[in-house]
């Protein structure tokens, strides 16, 4: 295995990157635009997107359908294509976590890898081991062979390495954190008291990412504390293919009645937010909560944190290495509910808090998760791997890449 396409062709290697972009917007989306848009990455290669969208909304992320068939069927062909003529040195790709996202991820990395180019993935989550575990032998053994041919596997925590210790040597791990573009964040934030105290909840509304606990707590909230007003922002979905238990092995509580959902002032759904309107939402609120069941590194707390706002978050993936509880937020444990209540009682009631976690979380955004870091990150993690490589088949100074 190796870099077979380099020799003296080009000074750049090529680099097929296949992965989704947005629309919908999600982490995973997201983060590959970012990358994407990357100046630094186009400098020093020749890079050839592949747009693996299957899928046009976030809740049929995992589904299979004739639609999404013939989608794939689509991509693939264009994958064939790339191979052959692009001849790319290296593939960059996504690894999901559910049964139809994997097997798709699989063929392009047994096939890329089967003409010699090297495997870089990168993976949005932190369960792959329980998703490895909860699997039929022979799909674990497809999983197993899978992962053997991945040369470098990219995730967003160093507490997010774990899940992969006997599938992958450590030395083929590397961490790439989640960044921002802080620059969309350029309005005041307001901290003076108000008449309500807005929560916001806005991500994908699954019952993985604490939305029904939210909904619940909010429903109790506000019938007996008037100057608090929930807003619950994010598409609307149903099934979650992807996390579909807690870390104790229990079912997630699933939706129900959302009778509720809009109730005057207190309870406001607002739909999908994008741009400008989400960044202007994020300002206009008081307390960020999400209390997932599990994440890797959640894009949209750090856009919160841009936003100035304070947190309430569950200790689920990277977070436990960026942010303090007492500084940046309130950790609660996951499914939490008197905790998840008891926090936002205290958030709401006290402005001068709010206010000291909310500019420590801009400054940390500023210094540290910029959209640049993460873009750099991701070069210099490129630029290892392809320098390794030339070194070893080349010998060293034989061959130089800009």
């Amino acid at each position: 295995m190796g870099f077979k396409g380099l020799s003296l062709r080009s000074t750049k290697p090529r680099l097929l990157f296949i992965a989704p972009t947005p629309p919908p917007f999600a982490g995973p989306e997201v983060v590959s635009a970012a990358l994407l848009n990357s100046d630094e990455l186009h400098s020093q290669y020749e890079v050839k997107h592949l747009k693996s969208n299957v899928n046009d909304n976030n809740s049929d992320k995992g589904k299979f359908s004739i639609k999404v068939l013939l989608r794939f069927g689509i991509i693939f062909l264009k994958f064939l294509n790339a191979l052959f003529r692009f001849k790319p040195d290296a593939i960059y790709t996504l690894l999901a976590q559910n049964k139809i996202g994997f097997l798709r991820d699989s063929i392009y990395i047994f096939l890329s890898s089967l003409i010699g180019a090297k495997v870089i993935c990168q993976f949005h989550g932190e369960g792959f081991n329980r998703f490895y575990k909860n699997r039929r032998r022979y799909f674990q053994y497809i999983i197993a062979r899978t992962i053997s041919k991945v040369d470098l596997l990219l995730v967003q925590g160093e507490n997010l390495k774990n899940q992969f210790f006997g599938f992958l040597a450590y030395d083929k791990l590397r961490v790439v954190p989640n960044g921002i573009n802080v620059r969309e964040f350029n309005l005041q934030k307001d901290y003076s008291p108000s008449d309500k105290v807005k929560v916001l909840f806005l991500s994908s509304l699954f019952p993985s990412k604490g939305f029904v606990d939210v909904y619940e707590v909010a429903k109790s909230l506000t019938k007996e504390n008037k100057e608090l007003k929930f807003i619950f922002a994010g598409e609307l979905c149903g099934k979650d293919r992807n996390i579909l238990y807690d870390g104790q092995g229990r079912r997630l509580p699933a939706l129900k009645d959302l009778s509720s959902l809009n109730n005057g002032d207190s309870v406001k759904y607002v739909g999908p937010v994008y741009g400008r309107a989400k960044v202007k939402l994020m300002f206009d609120a008081d307390i960020f909560v999400l209390p997932s069941y599990s994440e890797s590194f959640p894009t949209v707390v750090l856009e919160a944190m841009a936003a100035g706002l304070p947190l309430i978050v569950t200790p689920v993936g990277a977070l436990t290495e960026i942010i303090k509880d007492g500084e940046n937020c309130r950790f609660i444990a996951s499914g939490d509910r008197k905790a998840l209540r008891k926090r936002i009682l205290e958030l709401a009631g006290d402005v001068d808090l709010r206010e000291r976690m909310g500019k420590a979380n801009r400054w940390l955004v500023e210094s540290e998760f910029t959209i640049e870091k993460m873009q750099e990150s991701f070069v210099e993690v490129l630029e290892e791997q392809f320098h390794h490589y030339a070194d070893e088949v080349y010998g060293k100074s034989k061959i130089r890449i800009n």
